[in-house]
C-alpha cells in the first residue's frame, strides 16, 4: 500500500514537473511589438483609432503607433496594430471588448516540413517557394511521373523508393503477365533500338527490352530533382517527396559522350507511359525541327488526360525546341538563383514559364563520391515544372492538362515585365502559389489542329473561361519571325483586336478570316485571357497553324536516278524535290509492264526512294504522288525512261587475305631508315584507348618484320626531313593536342626521344599535319591543322638558316558555313596544275574541297573551291587516275540522317586538272553504310599506269579504277575501324593492301591482301534475293548470266551447308524448313565452257523463315487514332504512314507509331473518323514481317465505335455514415465489371491500415462503396485505384483517370490526434509519426522520459485543408540529435490552446 502511495505521488511531482516544463516550453517565438486583432462588427480606421472606445483605450495604454489592415484574407475584418508595449499572451488571451473578437500576438511560425537530407540545404528549391508548398503536401506514391529520357538508376539510394513498380508484372519470367505487349516491364521499358547507329553509339543501344538503367545519367539527374525521396536523411529532396516514378528509357549514350533520342523510339515511349498510367511525362530533350510521330504521340497523352511537360531548349535564341513548342506541352525556361534568365535559355512568345535550371545539384551516379552532381540546362528547369505538376495531382488527381497548365501558369512570379514576357513566360514556378490557386482559368483551342495547315477560314474552336473573367482576344503573328512583332486580331486582321466579352465552352471562340490575297506561311494563333482585377496579368494559349491554299509543285529539274553501293550489290534510287515538306510515294512502271509503288517514311522537301531489289532490269518509268501539310495532293507528270536498271556484283576474287597481327595505324610514307634497301613502314598499334606502341616494320619475304621500337605511344602523323631533304629522319607526331617533331640522333638510325635536344615542342591545339615541301623550294616544312577559338586553321611551319623550326602562313578557310570552319586532320601537298607552286589540298567538315598556294611566307592564295553534297570530307587521296600522267584527287565523304536510311551515305568524288588553278569532276561514286573510322590511299596495284583507289569505309573495303569516265569497284572484301589503309610493294614488285578486318566480339586484326591468279571461270550472278514465304519457306531469286547451269549452296546456323543444282533456272523455293531458323543462301553459275567452270560464290544474303503476319484487332483510339495489333512483333519500319491506307477519304495517316512492343502500331488521321454505317478498309501496302514475309493479306475491314471516350472518375463523396464513398462516373457503366470486387484496391493511411471494402452497389454511373470499418479522422488521404470498369461501349477506364482521393479531415481539435506505431520496435523505421492534427493552428510538442526530463521539443504546425501526407515525424533523437534509448515516452501536444496528452513506447 505504501509502495503504492509512493508511486502515485512520485507520479504527481512528476505530472506537476511536466506542467512546469510546457508552461516553460511553451512561450512562443512572436513578432515584437505587434498585434493582430478581429472585429466583430464594421469599423473604420482613423489614424490609431478604431472608433471602439473601450478597446481604443487599452490601445493607447499599450503605445499605438499604427493599425493596418491585413491584406488578402477572405473578409474585411482582420487587422495588424503595431504598440511600444508587447502585453503578455496571458493577457491578450483574458481581453474581452466589444467588438472585438480576439486579440493575439503575430506568432513567427517555424516551417515543419524541412527535409533532413544533409545536401538540402545546398538546393535552390526556395527559389520556387517549393518548401511552403510542402506544408500542403509532399505527393503521393499513386501519382506517376513518366520519365522519358536515357534511362535511371533505380537502385540510387534517393530514388529507389519512388520508382513506379508494376505490380501485374512478374520480373524476369519471360511472360507477359499484364498482356500489355510488353514482357517483363516490371519497371519501365527500354525502347532504344538504333543499330543503324553502331559506329557511334556506345553501351545499350541495340533492342528493346526491360533494362531501363542510366548509362548517360541525364534521367537520373531529371528524375532526381522531380522526385527525389525526401526526408530520409540521405542526399537530397525532390521536388515531390512522394511519387512514383516511371523509368522509360528512350535515349543512347555516343562516343562524345551526348545523349540521343530518336523519333521512333521517343513516340513508342509516350504512348507506353499513356498506356500504363502516368498523369505526368517529363520530355527534357528537344529538336529544332518539327516530328509528326512526336506530335502525334503527345496529342494523344494529352488526349487521355497526361501532364506533358518539355524544356524549351538550350540554344539561347527565340525559337523553342520541339516537342515544347507544341500546344499540348508546357514549355519550361530556365533562370539561375539570382532569378534572371540563363543565357542559355531558348525563348519566345509561346515560351510558358521558367524554374530554375542551373547548378541544380541531383542524383547522378551510383558511385561513392558521385552520387549527386550539379549540371545547368532546361532539362533542370522542367523537372521542377514536372515535380510542381505532381504535387499539385497529388492534391487533385482529377485535374485535366489544360486545368495543371492553368494554375502553373497563373501562379507564376513576375521577373522582367508585369504578366507575360517573351524572356520568362508567364513568370517563375511557384509551387506554393499553385497549391493555393484553387480556381485558375481554364483556356484552350481544339480546332484547327497544331502544326497541321488549313486552305481557307476556319472557325477557332474551343474554351475559355474563368470566375475572374473579363474578355479575351485571339491573334495571329508569323511565327519565328522576329520582323513580325505585331499580333493582330485573326477576322479584321488589325492591331487592335477585337474583345470578345462572354465565356466560351467547347464552342466557336473566333474566325480566322483568310482572304486569296492572305500571305501563305507558319502562323502562331494566340488566345489571351484578361482579368477583370490586374489585368496585366494576361494568360495566353498557343496554337501553330501552316496557311497553304496550293497543291505542291515537283520540281521537275531535280527528279534523277543513281545508284549506291550496297557492299557486293548495286542499288538503285529515285530521287526528287518539291516546293515544300509532302509525303509522297512514287509509282514505278517496269519495263515489263507492272507497277511498284514505294512510300516515304516523313515529311520532307526532299525525297530519296530506294527501289525494290525485285524490280526486272531494264527502264523504267516514274510518277511521283505528293500531299503536303493541309492536305492538298498533287500528281506528277510521268517521268518516262528515267533509269535503266541493271543489276551488277563488285568480284571478290582476285587477292588472298592473311591476318598479320594486332590492329595498325600505320603511315603512308615509306623510308629506308636503316639503309639495307627495304623501305620500312612506322605504325601505332591500336590500344583498346589511348596511344599504342610505335614501331617500324618492313616487308620481307612476306613477312612484317620489326626494325625499331620507338619506345613510347603517340599517334604518329609524317616522316620527312625539315634541314635538306634525304637527310636524317624527323618524326611529326600528336601527344593530346601537342605537335613535336622527333630528331635522329647523331649515329642513329632512328628519330628518338632519347634525350630532351632530340625532341621540338611545335605548337598546341593540333588534329593533324603533314611533312611537305610546300613552296617548291627543295626544303621539307611543315603544315599543320590547328585549332583556334572561332575556327581551324592551317598552320605553316618552316626551318630558317639559324636551325629553327618558325611560324609562317595561317591559311584561314574563308567558305561559308552554318557553324564554324573545321579543317578535317588530312592534308595533301602536291603539284596538281603543273606550275611553280605545289598545291594544298584541303577539306573541311561542312564538305568544302579547298586549293591553297603559298607564295612566298608572307603570300598566300585559295586558289580554287568547290563544295561536295555532303560533309564530313575526311579523306582524300591524289594519285593518277586515268593514266595521263597529271596527279588527280579524289575526296570522300558522307551523311547520315538516324530517321531516313535512305538519307546515310558515303559520297566519292575525283577531279582533274583542266588548266592553271582550275578543275572539273571526273564523276562520282556512293555507297551504303556509314560508320566511323574510315581512309583511303592509292596505288597502281595491276601495273597499268593508272591508279587505283582503295577505300576501307567500316564495314567495307573497296578498290576502284576509273575507266570509261566513271569510277567502278573491281573488288570487294570487308574492312573495320581503320585510321589508314596503305599499300606495300614487295620484292617481286607485288603492291599488297594492308588495313584493319573484324575479329571476335569488338576488336579488330590488321590483314594484308595478296594479289592472285585472275579468275577465268564464269561470272557470279548478280542480285541474289531472299525472300521468306512463311513459316517453312524461302523463296531465292537471281539475274540469269546466261550460264545453262546455277547451283544454290544454303548454310544453317551450325555450319552446315548442302547445294542444289538446277538447270537453267532464275529462282528457287526452298521448303521444310524450321520456323525462325536463320538460313544463308549464295548462288553461282555453272558453265562448262569456262575453266574451271563454276563461278565463285556471291554473297551469302541470310532469310529467316517466319509465320505471315496478320491483323488481329482493329481500333480507334480516339477520334482520329486507329490501333492495329498483329500475331507477332513487326520491323521498325512498321513506323512508316506510306504502309497505311484507309478507305473513306482518310488516306494516309499523318503518323504512325508503334505500341506493344511493335505488335502493334497506332495511326493518328488529318481528319476524325467519320460516323459511317459501312465498313472501313484498311490497306496494308509494302508491309511485311520482320524477315520480310509478307501478310496474310493486305486488305482489312472494321466498323465505326460511335464512343471511343475511356470513363474516369469525376467525383467522390463520403457518406455521411462514414462507412462508405459515392463515386460517379463521367458516363454510365457497366454492371458486372463495376461489382466485381477485385476491381478495387484501396490505400489506407497508416491510422486505419486494415479496412477494407465489403460491398459494392451500382446504379448507372455511379458505385456505392461500404468499407469495414469507418473511415478515421487523419491528415493522410485514403485512395482508391479502380481497374477493369468499362463504359457501356466497352471502353476500359483511363488510368489517368482511375483514382479516387477522399477521407474525413475537418480536425478542429486534437481529439483525433494519433501516433504509430506505437510501440516503435527494431522492425520498424526508427521514428514516430503524430497525425490528425487540428488545421490552420499553431502549437509545440514535448516528449519527455518517464522520469518527466525533457527529450526533446518542436514548434508545429499550422496545418492546412487538403493537405495530404501532413504529419509530424519524430527520428527518436533527443534535442541533441542523439537516439534516445528504450522505455516508454509521454508526449504533450498544445494547439490552439489545447492540450493532448499521451504514452508512446520505444522497443529497440
Amino acid at each position: 500500500m505504501n509502495n503504492n502511495l509512493g508511486f502515485m505521488q512520485n507520479r504527481r511531482v512528476g505530472l506537476v514537473f511536466l506542467l512546469i516544463c510546457l508552461g516553460l516550453f511553451l512561450q512562443a517565438e512572436i513578432t515584437p511589438n505587434q498585434i493582430i486583432f478581429k472585429t466583430t462588427v464594421p469599423v473604420q480606421i482613423k489614424g490609431t483609432k478604431t472608433g471602439l472606445n473601450a478597446f481604443d483605450s487599452f490601445l493607447t495604454q499599450q503605445g499605438v503607433k499604427q493599425i493596418k489592415p491585413i491584406k488578402g484574407m477572405h473578409q474585411p475584418n482582420y487587422y495588424l496594430a503595431n504598440v511600444s508595449e508587447m502585453p503578455s499572451i496571458q493577457t491578450l488571451q483574458q481581453l474581452s471588448f466589444y467588438g472585438i473578437q480576439y486579440v493575439q500576438p503575430n506568432h513567427i511560425s517555424k516551417l515543419h516540413t524541412i527535409p533532413n537530407d544533409p545536401l538540402y540545404n545546398q538546393q535552390f528549391h526556395y527559389i520556387c517557394s517549393i518548401p511552403d508548398a510542402w506544408n500542403y503536401t509532399t505527393g503521393s506514391k499513386y501519382i506517376k511521373i513518366g520519365v522519358v529520357d536515357s534511362g535511371v538508376l533505380i537502385h540510387h539510394p534517393d530514388l529507389w523508393q519512388n520508382i513506379a513498380i508494376n505490380p501485374n508484372e512478374i520480373p524476369d519470367n519471360g511472360i507477359d503477365d499484364d498482356n500489355n505487349g510488353y514482357i517483363d516491364d516490371w519497371c519501365g521499358w527500354d525502347f532504344t533500338d538504333a543499330p543503324e547507329m553502331a559506329e557511334n553509339a556506345i553501351g545499350d543501344y541495340i533492342g528493346q527490352d526491360n533494362d531501363v538503367e542510366d548509362e548517360n545519367y541525364h534521367g537520373t539527374h531529371v528524375s532526381g530533382i522531380a522526385g527525389a525521396v525526401g526526408n530520409n536523411g540521405i542526399g537530397i529532396s525532390g521536388v515531390c517527396w512522394n511519387v512514383g516514378i516511371l523509368p522509360i528509357r528512350a535515349g543512347f549514350r555516343t562516343l562524345d559522350n551526348q545523349g540521343y533520342l530518336q523519333d521512333d523510339d521517343v513516340s513508342a515511349a509516350i504512348i507506353y507511359a499513356t498506356d500504363n498510367g502516368c498523369n505526368v511525362i517529363n520530355m527534357s530533350w528537344g529538336d529544332p525541327d518539327y516530328s509528326a510521330i512526336i506530335a502525334d504521340a503527345c496529342e494523344y497523352a494529352y488526349s487521355k488526360g497526361v501532364v506533358l511537360i518539355a524544356s524549351a531548349g538550350n540554344d539561347g535564341v527565340s525559337g523553342l525546341s520541339y516537342p515544347a513548342k507544341l500546344s499540348t506541352v508546357i514549355s519550361v525556361g530556365s533562370v539561375n538563383n539570382a532569378k534572371q534568365r540563363s543565357t542559355f535559355s531558348s525563348y519566345g512568345v509561346d515560351l510558358d514559364l521558367v524554374a530554375v535550371g542551373e547548378n541544380v545539384l541531383s542524383t547522378y551516379k551510383l558511385d561513392p563520391g558521385e552520387q549527386y552532381f550539379r549540371l545547368n540546362g532546361t532539362s533542370m528547369s522542367a523537372a521542377f515544372v514536372s515535380g510542381a505538376a505532381a504535387l499539385l495531382l497529388s492534391l487533385h488527381p482529377d485535374l485535366s492538362p489544360a486545368e495543371v497548365r492553368a494554375s502553373l501558369l497563373t501562379s507564376t512570379d513576375d521577373l522582367y515585365s508585369v504578366g507575360f514576357d517573351i524572356q520568362t513566360g508567364h513568370g517563375l514556378l511557384n509551387v506554393k502559389k499553385i497549391l493555393d490557386n484553387l480556381a485558375p482559368p481554364y483556356l484552350e483551342i481544339t480546332s484547327p489542329q497544331d502544326q497541321l495547315g488549313i486552305s481557307g477560314s476556319v472557325p477557332i474552336i474551343g474554351s475559355v473561361y474563368g470566375p475572374d473573367f473579363a474578355d479575351y482576344t485571339v491573334c495571329y503573328k508569323l511565327d519565328d519571325d522576329a520582323n513580325d512583332p505585331y499580333w493582330k486580331d485573326v477576322t479584321t486582321h488589325q492591331m487592335d483586336p477585337i474583345t470578345h466579352l462572354e465565356q466560351v465552352h467547347n464552342s466557336e471562340l473566333a474566325t480566322f478570316y483568310i482572304p486569296d490575297y492572305f500571305p501563305e506561311g507558319k502562323y502562331l494563333l494566340r488566345l489571351q485571357y484578361e482579368k477583370k482585377i490586374n489585368n496585366m496579368n494576361r494568360y495566353n494559349y498557343y496554337r501553330t497553324v501552316y496557311v497553304d491554299r496550293s497543291a505542291p509543285v515537283i520540281r521537275s529539274e531535280t527528279v534523277s536516278g543513281f545508284t549506291r553501293w550496297n557492299r557486293q550489290n548495286l542499288q538503285y534510287y529515285v530521287s526528287a524535290n518539291f516546293n515544300e515538306k509532302v509525303n509522297a510515294s512514287l509509282k514505278i512502271t517496269a519495263s515489263d509492264g507492272q507497277i511498284y509503288n514505294v512510300y516515304s517514311t516523313l515529311a520532307d522537301s526532299i525525297h530519296i526512294f530506294k527501289l525494290p531489289s525485285y524490280i526486272p532490269e531494264g527502264m523504267i518509268s516514274v510518277q511521283f504522288v505528293a500531299t503536303n501539310i493541309t492536305g492538298l495532293t498533287s500528281v506528277s507528270d510521268t517521268f518516262n525512261d528515267l533509269l535503266n536498271i541493271h543489276y551488277c556484283l563488285i568480284p571478290h576474287y582476285g587477292y588472298t587475305k592473311e591476318v598479320i597481327g594486332p590492329p595498325q595505324k600505320p603511315l603512308l610514307r615509306k623510308r629506308d631508315y636503316n639503309g639495307n634497301g627495304v623501305s620500312e613502314y612506322v605504325s601505332m598499334e591500336i590500344p583498346a584507348s589511348g596511344y599504342g606502341p610505335v614501331k617500324a616494320f618492313e616487308l620481307c619475304s612476306g613477312e612484317h618484320i620489326e626494325t625499331n621500337d620507338f619506345g613510347d605511344a603517340f599517334w604518329p602523323l609524317d616522316i620527312g626531313s625539315t634541314y635538306t631533304t634525304g637527310s636524317k629522319s624527323e618524326l611529326l607526331l600528336l601527344r593530346v593536342e601537342n605537335a613535336e617533331l622527333w630528331l635522329t640522333p647523331l649515329g642513329g638510325n632512328y628519330p628518338s626521344n632519347s634525350n630532351d635536344s632530340l625532341v621540338i615542342a611545335l605548337d598546341t591545339g593540333i588534329s593533324g599535319g603533314v611533312m611537305a615541301d610546300y613552296d617548291n623550294d627543295g626544303k621539307t616544312e611543315i603544315l599543320l591543322v590547328k585549332n583556334l577559338p572561332a575556327e581551324r586553321v592551317i598552320q605553316a611551319y618552316k626551318r630558317i638558316s639559324t636551325g629553327a623550326l618558325v611560324q609562317r602562313n595561317t591559311l584561314s578557310n574563308p567558305t561559308t558555313t552554318y557553324s564554324r570552319n573545321n579543317f578535317v586532320p588530312t592534308i595533301i601537298v602536291e603539284n596538281l596544275d603543273g606550275d611553280n607552286y605545289p598545291d594544298i589540298l584541303c577539306a573541311d567538315t561542312d564538305g568544302d574541297i579547298m586549293i591553297y598556294e603559298i607564295i612566298n611566307p608572307t603570300e598566300h592564295h585559295l586558289r580554287w573551291t568547290t563544295r561536295l553534297p555532303v560533309g564530313n570530307t575526311y579523306i582524300l587521296t591524289s594519285g593518277d587516275f586515268d593514266g595521263d600522267g597529271n596527279k588527280d584527287f579524289f575526296v570522300a565523304g558522307y551523311n547520315t540522317d538516324i530517321t531516313n536510311p535512305n538519307l546515310s551515305f558515303w559520297y566519292g568524288e575525283g577531279f582533274r586538272n583542266t588548266g592553271n588553278n582550275t578543275y572539273s569532276s571526273m564523276g562520282n561514286i556512293m555507297f551504303n553504310e556509314v560508320s566511323t573510322l574510315n581512309s583511303i590511299t592509292n596505288a597502281d596495284l595491276d601495273k597499268d599506269g593508272c591508279n587505283e583507289i582503295i577505300l576501307a569505309i567500316t564495314p567495307n573495303l573497296y578498290i576502284l579504277k576509273y575507266s570509261n569516265g566513271n569510277f567502278t569497284p573491281v573488288y570487294y572484301d570487308e574492312s573495320y575501324r581503320n585510321y589508314q589503309v596503305v599499300t606495300l610493294e614487295d620484292e617481286n614488285g607485288a603492291v599488297r593492301i594492308m588495313a584493319n578486318i573484324h575479329s571476335d566480339g569488338d576488336n579488330a586484326v590488321s590483314a594484308q591482301w595478296i594479289p592472285s591468279a585472275s579468275f577465268t571461270g564464269p561470272a557470279t550472278p548478280a542480285n541474289l534475293t531472299v525472300k521468306p514465304l512463311n513459316e517453312n519457306s524461302i523463296n531465292i531469286s537471281w539475274i540469269s548470266t546466261g550460264a545453262p547451269e546455277y547451283v544454290l549452296y544454303r548454310k544453317d546456323e551450325t555450319g552446315n551447308t548442302v547445294s542444289y543444282n538446277l538447270s537453267a533456272a532464275t529462282n528457287y523455293t526452298d521448303t521444310g524448313l524450321q520456323q525462325g531458323k536463320a538460313y544463308q543462301y549464295a548462288i553461282a553459275a555453272i558453265d562448262p565452257s569456262y575453266t574451271p567452270s563454276e563461278s565463285n560464290k556471291g554473297p551469302w544474303i541470310e532469310g529467316i523463315p517466319l509465320p505471315k503476319p496478320d491483323v488481329i484487332e482493329i481500333s480507334l483510339a480516339g477520334q482520329k487514332e486507329l490501333r492495329l495489333l498483329f500475331n507477332q512483333a513487326m520491323p521498325n519500319d512498321i513506323i512508316n504512314p506510306g504502309h497505311y491506307f484507309i478507305s473513306n477519304g482518310l488516306g494516309n495517316p499523318i503518323s504512325a507509331n508503334s505500341i506493344s512492343g511493335n505488335y502493334g502500331v497506332q495511326l493518328r488521321f488529318r481528319n476524325n473518323f467519320p460516323p459511317i454505317d459501312s465498313l472501313f478498309v484498311i490497306e496494308l501496302r509494302n508491309l511485311t514481317g520482320i524477315s520480310g514475309v509478307d501478310p496474310v493479306q493486305n486488305f482489312y475491314t472494321f466498323s465505326y465505335q460511335e464512343d471511343v471516350i475511356p470513363p474516369e472518375i469525376s467525383q467522390v463523396n463520403v457518406l455521411p455514415s462514414q462507412r462508405g464513398i459515392i463515386i460517379t462516373f463521367s458516363e454510365e457503366i457497366l454492371p458486372n465489371p463495376a461489382l466485381h470486387l477485385a476491381n478495387y484496391i484501396l490505400h489506407c493511411p497508416q491510422n486505419d491500415p486494415d479496412n477494407t471494402i465489403v460491398s459494392i452497389a451500382h446504379s448507372v454511373d455511379t458505385v456505392t462503396i461500404t468499407f469495414a470499418e469507418k473511415l478515421k479522422f487523419t491528415n493522410y488521404a485514403y485512395y482508391l485505384e479502380i481497374n477493369n470498369i468499362t463504359d457501356l461501349a466497352g471502353n476500359l477506364i483511363s488510368p489517368q483517370g482511375n483514382l479516387a482521393r477522399f477521407g474525413i479531415q475537418n480536425l478542429n481539435n486534437l481529439d483525433h490526434l494519433n501516433v504509430f506505431p506505437n510501440p516503435v520496435t527494431s522492425k520498424h523505421p526508427q521514428e514516430a509519426t503524430f497525425i490528425n492534427f487540428p488545421l490552420n493552428k499553431k502549437g509545440k510538442i514535448a516528449i519527455y522520459n518517464s522520469g518527466g526530463q525533457l527529450v526533446f521539443k518542436d514548434d508545429i504546425g499550422p496545418f492546412f485543408e487538403g493537405s495530404n501526407n501532413i504529419t509530424y515525424t519524430w527520428n527518436l533523437k533527443n534535442n541533441d540529435q542523439r537516439p534516445v534509448s528504450s522505455g516508454v515516452y509521454f508526449y504533450v501536444v498544445e494547439m490552439g490552446g489545447k492540450l493532448k496528452r499521451g504514452k508512446l513506447a520505444i522497443i529497440k
